[in-house]
């Protein structure tokens, strides 16, 4: 019979390991080491233990009357390998996380979550993937379902210069990279951080953390290895440590651990049939973000009893100190209670709004990072509430030692009786468990070094300043431009950052283009004239790169976003400006052909832009300004193509504005009224159409250049910084 099957009342099912059996699985010969020291055995290392006991609940609950229910999918394994097809295997299974999470004390247990977050991920990537990559990922698959095992997930990188990418590092090896390609497998190196519960798994999956383009190929890798692979050393970090800590002072996390680890990959050999992407850098931010996309979801369904302590840790306090029904205190309690009644509703919403992708369920995402935004946005609210109801107490109680003084102790415990007969110790015990929770006893960690949130800020301040270089200034001819010289007094507001601009070749777009370039940009210049891109990247200088193509071209503008990336870095700084115009006339004397075209430039082509610089912005935020009209606020009679491209791409920006806001981009629209551009110099050459739009606008005159360029820079800016979604008119009152 095999390992991985039983015989249960004379039938062959799957078996299930017990928790001593997972014990034992880690008793090889992984390298650990803490705090300097070799660690021979993880199971029995007084600090390591608690993290494989902890872990160990998840097999305990497998073979348990509470929870095998729950905890054993339709097929018999672990429900956690179960392949979601429907709202209501997401529902199971975020069911499942939040039990085992509760049983846990509220600390994740996170064994088979994350590691089966990336095995979704890589089955929902496997038709792009193609073969052989597809046959080797349901094969790992099958070994993970069929062997109950532990697996753990490898994904950040230590990342050097972030305003680098992996192939513009100075040390090579900031980020995890093949060496080597072998007949039989690759050789790898590098390090990876945050790797949660390596030490106590048997399976590591290693994925690229970042969108790549050609450059980077030999670091877009994915592949699984034994966690006993030589040339894998974990080192620990000691935060958080369970050393010392009494259970009676610390109920919650005084014998629970989960570990994160340092992860070196010293020329680590991995075999071809382990290997799940090699160079395939085109796909490295789908593969990265469809991990995020799921374990985001496992990580806001173990929110939920952690939300749910605080809510009771709350209303206990107020039990205890007799406030039960006291105004401000309702008030408090009314709010927590609703802040874990929206998240969870949030999180089962996500759910039964899945899409299926290649026969794999995945949550609704926006619903998802509302959820995660929910619950982040009012932690600390929740925490602060609570403390406010237990009163300062929780700061100066004493310790659980004093109340068994033979001197003092019954005292104490008398003094410390409170309403409803609630005994010193008891009393002393609730303060305890409330406390755990408290983030300044170092339970809520923060965010990490490697959040977009704390990246962005980080960005707006000083590392942005220190990433600063005087840039090479415009030819002298375009200094004499108005659209220039008007922001040459804020030069260096874009120091630093990379930016890409569509239909830069002329009109509103290159001066969109050289005022960045002035204001200390490295700007990709886009335009289907090679001659017109050249000259405006010529007159930026070095920082100015010629992209010529025609954005209705999807993969001309992925190729685009890749040449930039690896010149300059990943961009920031998105201005979709490219727009066509040209016939004017009724609708029904238009022929398809034309009113496609428009659409194809005017809407497709910003979505093609969009869609190709989406992974390098969600990678560490920015912001994009797309170039709509005022024609697509209202009817454009004479104009139905380029009223309806305008309108759409204002549709457009909204959505984007509101998708996106959770990866720390912005997406605003500027609608110009009349400009005297390229685009509109013929219609403007008729002195009847010229005299109709000035007698229509308030300020009865057209957009001067540097009118327009202005307020786009502004919404480009960190001034802008708490604008996204909006439409603005530049239109001297034309839409008023």
């Amino acid at each position: 019979m095999s390992d991985e099957l039983e015989t249960i009342g004379g039938a062959l099912r799957p078996r299930l390991r017990t928790a001593d059996e997972y014990r034992q699985s880690l008793r090889d010969a992984r390298r650990v080491f803490y705090r300097g020291v070799a660690v021979e055995d993880v199971t029995t290392h007084p600090v390591f233990a608690h993290a494989v006991d902890h872990a160990a609940l998840d097999y305990e609950m497998a073979h348990s009357e509470r929870y095998a229910g729950l905890a054993i999918g339709p097929d018999g394994h672990s429900r956690y390998f179960h392949v979601p097809q429907n709202a209501e295997d997401l529902l199971a299974r975020s069911a499942l996380i939040e039990a085992s999470t509760r049983a846990g004390k509220t600390l994740v247990l996170l064994i088979k979550e994350i590691g089966s977050d990336a095995l979704l991920a890589l089955l929902a990537l496997s038709a792009p993937l193609g073969e052989p990559y597809s046959s080797r990922i349901r094969s790992f698959y099958e070994h993970c379902r069929n062997g109950d095992l532990a697996v753990c997930v490898a994904q950040t990188d230590v990342k050097g210069d972030r305003a680098l990418s992996p192939s513009q590092q100075p040390n090579p090896d900031a980020y995890l990279r093949i060496v080597e390609r072998r007949e039989d497998g690759i050789v790898v190196r590098g390090a990876k951080v945050h790797t949660s519960v390596s030490i106590n798994a048997n399976e590591m999956i290693v994925l690229p953390t970042r969108a790549m383009s050609e450059p980077d190929a030999d670091y877009a890798v994915a592949f699984a290895i034994p966690v006993d692979t030589p040339g894998l050393t974990l080192i620990p970090s000691p935060y958080l440590s369970t050393h010392g800590k009494l259970e009676a002072e610390y109920p919650l996390s005084a014998t629970r651990k989960m570990v994160e680890t340092t992860t070196l990959f010293d020329d680590v050999f991995v075999p071809h049939d382990r290997v799940f992407m090699d160079g395939r850098h085109e796909l490295a931010g789908a593969l990265a973000r469809g991990f995020v996309e799921f374990h985001r979801f496992t990580a806001i369904s173990y929110k939920l009893p952690l939300v749910d302590a605080v809510v009771g840790a709350g209303l206990l306090a107020a039990r205890v100190n007799g406030l039960e029904r006291a105004g401000h205190v309702r008030d408090k309690l009314s709010w927590l209670i609703s802040y874990a009644a929206t998240l969870r509703a949030l999180t089962h919403h996500a759910a039964e709004h899945c899409t299926l992708v290649d026969g794999v369920a995945i949550p609704d995402t926006l619903l998802v990072n509302i959820a995660k935004l929910q619950f982040a946005q009012g932690l600390h609210t929740a925490f602060q509430h609570v403390q406010d109801i237990a009163g300062g107490l929780l700061a100066t109680y004493p310790a659980a030692e004093d109340l068994d003084h033979p001197v003092y102790g019954a005292a104490l415990g008398r003094y410390l009786e409170s309403a409803g007969g609630v005994s010193g110790r008891e009393r002393l015990r609730g303060l305890n468990m409330i406390s755990t929770r408290d983030p300044r006893r170092g339970i809520d960690r923060g965010r990490k070094a490697d959040d977009p949130g704390a990246v962005r800020s980080a960005s707006r301040n000083g590392l942005r300043e220190l990433a600063r270089r005087p840039g090479r200034c415009p030819l002298a001819a375009d200094l004499s431009q108005p659209a220039v010289a008007h922001h040459m007094a804020n030069s260096g507001r874009f120091g630093g950052r990379t930016a890409v601009v569509t239909g830069g070749g002329r009109g509103i777009g290159r001066a969109i283009a050289l005022a960045l370039g002035a204001e200390g940009a490295s700007v990709g210049v886009v335009a289907r004239s090679r001659e017109q891109c050249e000259a405006v990247a010529e007159a930026i200088g070095d920082r100015g790169l010629a992209l010529p193509g025609d954005v209705s071209d999807a993969e001309r503008c992925g190729r685009a976003i890749a040449e930039l990336t690896a010149r300059f870095g990943r961009p920031s700084v998105l201005v979709n400006a490219a727009g066509i115009s040209p016939v004017r006339g009724r609708a029904e004397r238009q022929d398809i052909e034309t009113f496609a075209q428009v659409i194809n430039v005017n809407l497709v082509g910003a979505f093609n832009m969009t869609h190709a610089a989406s992974g390098p912005l969600f990678e560490g935020g920015g912001v994009v300004v797309n170039i709509a009209s005022v024609l697509g606020t209202a009817g454009s009679p004479l104009l139905s193509a380029y009223g309806a491209s305008k309108a759409a791409l204002i549709q457009l920006t909204r959505t984007l504005a509101r998708e996106w806001a959770d990866h720390g981009v912005r997406v605003n629209a500027v609608c110009p009224g009349y400009v005297d551009t390229d685009l509109t110099a013929k219609m403007l050459a008729n002195q009847q159409i010229l005299s109709s739009i000035l007698e229509q606008t308030p300020m009865r005159r057209l957009a001067e250049m540097h009118e327009v360029v202005a307020p786009v820079l502004f919404l480009l800016s960190d001034d802008a910084s708490y604008i996204t979604g909006a439409a603005l008119p530049v239109d001297g009152g034309l839409a008023a």
